[in-house]
């Protein structure tokens, strides 16, 4: 699996979020990633912007053990915010 390039845009069609699994809608902004698999050709994958921002510090691992709604973007949101409180609490 190679990385090939990613950029934030506006959904044009209806597309799953590879994390949360729930649906991106026209007009909605979002993370398109782009890449090419080794004998499968090229892929294009969709994220709600918290949901790439969440997956930012995954590993391989990661990735193959957490499918599509394995975790929900509310689930998400609420680690992120967990994460940015405690962030300011060690800052201060």
């Amino acid at each position: 699996m190679a990385y090939v390039d990613d950029k934030e845009g506006k959904a044009r069609k209806s597309h799953q979020c590879r994390v949360c699994g729930d649906m991106i809608q026209p007009g909605e902004t979002c993370r398109i990633y782009r890449g090419v698999e080794d004998g499968e050709g090229f892929y294009t994958l969709h994220f709600h912007p918290v949901c790439w921002d969440y997956s930012r510090d995954w590993h391989d691992y990661d990735w193959e053990n957490c499918g599509p709604g394995a975790i929900s973007r509310r689930e998400i949101e609420g680690e992120m915010e967990y994460d940015r409180k405690v962030d300011e609490r060690k800052a201060s």
